[in-house]
């Protein structure tokens, strides 16, 4: 959580996660088509334009899927603008009743920001590119060849050009590409995205809940194109602290004149502001790759028959993506890591050379800002072998800093389980989905409040923390009730011990009984099992005392009896819910028995362990009221109960030791 300060003093919470809210501001949600009937048909191939492109954005997981509205002429056009705002027009060559770029400059006449792209399937005239790219009309041209990705690109690639200063500031990285032939970048922007998108989408999948997954998609990197080497050096000094790399020709204008060696003079540029940055020089003529390679630039031959092949293999090698490969100096492969967790597991382990060989080319803060960890890639980029007095001192700073990441994003969220990621210190984890309950979400409030750090700033030698917390969502309890006829039966049965015994009868999702066997394999402490329904702990009904609680040793030998103790504490939990206390209590409410649901809290007992046996420590209650004061103490201070041992104690009302935190 991120901390804001009121100016009462009172803290509010954002989510962690909220820097990536403000990634993507600008979206392509409306397109305008501008083209003739045959355009028109060529493009929708039968009427699947607009079907293919909601495919591809629902195989890459991309939202937002844009709407597009299709016109045969300018005039058309201009009337449509006139009734709907428009994201972005797209045009082809052959309008009815208008040049394509006296129809671009009457719209930026109308609307200086509003982007317009030239769409053409035929391979265009250099006059006609010459005019283009003397006018500010067209803002792009793209060569369509049948490729339906492309227009996902187009779509990406605006959505990029808009967002990128923002986006940068926040530390997205960005891709440079340069060339100036429409038909090369049209061939090369559908394949750069969709490895982007696929890969990201990979490298999300260790996102900690949904929404962190959905935000990170956001932080992908962006892609800006220049056709010019003024235009290139322009976002190279803009953004060159984002530069994740750069694709370029060889030859593109210079000063208004094709120069045929302006790639080379890019990267010696670049290679001066940015030493480890990863180039790809292109070109028809081999020849070049001796230069390029004295250069320690990769290259690429535009003639190669596998040209996407090999400039997808660059960008995995080079951007970060995918798997981390440890090597040896030599190239030859060590070992992988496919996220955060295996790769502070695995730097412990692999030799002093390799470790040298990534940290002196900063291939470890590469890999963590394709991963979104912006903020440790900083961190660690700067970096070199030589602060450090040893290479073991340098594995410990990036193991430590990995696993400080990995922790800290934890503290104060809700973390889906995952067997992956299934942390020890991982302090709040869901199994299942519905509701947390009354008692679970008011863990996960106090859980996020600690995070804050303004609680444990006030006491900096003391420790606080919640227990280690699982919890299973109220739909698991629906399941469980419906997939095995019960509710009927538990509403009209009111003796406990029949309820009990049909209940234990019951099955769970298959599912939740893995995630359950997962948990007990990495957790060895004894757990408290405890009821969490939607109705308990609310201010003005409580239902406290009424619903189960179970104490679980957790230590037999075989996880299989430690798996069915836990299960059968689940299913009286449940059970009790039908109680006739419960349902007593219930009728004399505005609310009816069949609307309870169940979450489940599976909780750490804290203790110490002496022997055979285990000792949990102390257990209290604290009020914001004290409804009993003794002088010198006041209602409005509250009172503690504290007891050594388990909190039935106070519940009981056996010996405790009770105390004002203003007077203690």
């Amino acid at each position: 959580m991120k901390k804001l300060e009121q100016e009462d003093g009172v803290p509010e919470f954002q989510s962690k996660f909220s820097g990536f809210h403000d990634l993507m501001n600008f979206r392509v949600r409306e397109i305008l088509l501008v083209s003739s009937l045959y355009d028109a048909f060529v493009l929708e191939e039968d009427g699947r334009l607009a079907e293919r492109i909601f495919s591809e954005y629902i195989d890459l997981n991309l939202h937002f899927i844009p709407r597009i509205t299709k016109v045969a002429t300018a005039e058309e056009a201009f009337l449509a603008l006139e009734k709907r705002s428009f994201d972005l027009v797209i045009t082809m060559t052959r309008i009815a009743d208008m040049d394509p770029i006296e129809f671009g400059n009457k719209i930026k006449q109308r609307d200086p920001d509003k982007t317009v792209v030239l769409l053409t399937y035929d391979p265009i005239d250099p006059y006609m590119l010459k005019r283009i790219r003397q006018t500010t009309s067209i803002d792009k041209i793209f060569y369509w060849s049948g490729e339906s990705k492309l227009m996902m690109s187009v779509i990406k690639y605006v959505e990029d050009l808009k967002n990128a200063a923002d986006d940068a500031a926040q530390g997205v990285q960005i891709i440079l590409i340069v060339e100036d032939s429409p038909k090369y970048y049209s061939l090369y922007l559908p394949s750069v995205y969709a490895e982007i998108m696929m890969q990201t989408r990979n490298l999300i999948a260790d996102g900690v809940n949904p929404l962190h997954r959905l935000l990170r998609m956001r932080a992908r990197p962006k892609i800006l194109m220049a056709e010019t080497f003024e235009a290139s050096l322009s976002i190279l000094d803009r953004y060159h602290h984002n530069l994740l790399g750069i694709i370029s020709d060889l030859k593109f204008p210079r000063n208004g004149k094709l120069d045929d060696t302006a790639g080379f003079l890019l990267a010696d540029t670049a290679k001066n502001k940015i030493p480890d940055l990863p180039i790809l020089i292109q070109s028809a003529e081999q020849e070049w790759e001796k230069v390029a390679v004295a250069k320690q630039i990769s290259f690429l031959n535009k003639n190669s028959p596998n040209l996407l092949l090999e400039l997808r293999s660059f960008i995995l090698q080079n951007f970060g993506f995918g798997d981390f490969v440890f090597r040896h100096s030599d190239g030859t492969e060590i070992c992988r890591a496919k996220n955060l967790t295996d790769f502070s597991e695995a730097i412990m382990k692999v030799p002093a050379e390799s470790l040298e060989y990534h940290a002196q080319r900063n291939h470890i803060s590469i890999w963590l800002r394709a991963r979104t960890e912006f903020n440790l890639a900083d961190e660690i980029r700067p970096k070199r072998v030589s602060d450090f007095p040893d290479i073991e001192s340098l594995r410990t700073y990036i193991h430590q800093s990995i696993r400080s990441l990995l922790l800290g994003r934890q503290h104060g969220i809700i973390k889906d389980f995952a067997s992956s990621q299934l942390y020890t210190d991982s302090t709040f984890i869901r199994l299942g989905s519905g509701s947390l309950g009354g008692k679970g979400r008011g863990i996960a409030f106090i859980n996020a409040i600690l995070a804050s750090g303004k609680v444990l700033q006030k006491f900096p030698n003391v420790d606080i923390k919640t227990p280690q917390t699982f919890v299973l969502g109220t739909e698991t309890f629906e399941y469980f009730m419906e997939n095995n006829l019960l509710q009927e039966f538990a509403i009209s049965t009111e003796n406990e011990e029949i309820i009990n015994r049909q209940f234990l009868k019951a099955e769970f999702p298959d599912s939740i009984v893995e995630q359950l066997q997962l948990l007990l394999e990495r957790v060895k402490f004894p757990l408290a099992v405890r009821s969490s329904s939607l109705l308990e702990d609310s201010q003005l009904l409580p239902f406290a005392g009424l619903y189960k609680t179970y104490m679980l040793p957790n230590s037999h030998p075989d996880i299989r009896v430690r798996l069915q103790q836990l299960l059968d504490a689940i299913r009286l939990i449940y059970a009790s819910v039908f109680y006739p206390a419960p349902k007593a209590y219930v009728r004399n409410t505005d609310y009816r028995i069949e609307e309870e649901k169940m979450a489940v809290i599976i909780q750490q007992c804290t203790g110490i362990q002496f022997g055979d046996l285990y000792y949990p420590t102390l257990s209290g209650v604290a009020q914001s009221f004290n409804y009993y004061p003794l002088e010198p103490m006041l209602p409005h201070e509250g009172v503690v109960y504290l007891a050594f041992g388990l909190g039935k104690i106070i519940m009981d009302g056996e010996r405790i030791y009770r105390f004002s935190p203003k007077h203690p």
